[in-house]
């Protein structure tokens, strides 16, 4: 991405934010296994790549706040976290959605 923004988060997504320090892995609660998965070793790829051998932080969608001190101070280096607004991921209506309706159908007149 050209911007690093809040605006580019939904929860749906896993994100990647690759600093000298920390890898960040942002998992948004409603991003699915294999996003996440795929982004653990995407990330591991990137530390593997730097001499300086960062550390890899998974911070969960709503758990930012959490982080150690350090880790928040290197964080807010790129993206605030007084600034989080992340998307909520919109599910199409499916149809189980629908009310359920039955019919009784025979052959007999």
């Amino acid at each position: 991405m050209k911007t690093l923004s809040w605006s580019h988060f939904n929860s749906g997504n896993v994100m990647i934010l690759q600093t000298h320090r920390v890898v960040f892995v942002w998992v948004g609660r409603s991003s699915g296994s294999i996003e996440r998965v795929h982004a653990l070793n995407v990330a591991s790829k990137f530390r593997d790549r730097q001499t300086s051998k960062p550390e890899i932080v998974v911070v969960d969608d709503g758990y930012e706040q959490s982080m150690s001190a350090d880790r928040k101070v290197e964080w807010n280096k790129h993206l605030s976290l007084s600034e989080r607004l992340v998307i909520p991921l919109v599910v199409a209506p499916t149809t189980l959605n629908c009310p359920l309706k039955l019919y009784k159908c025979n052959n007999l007149n």
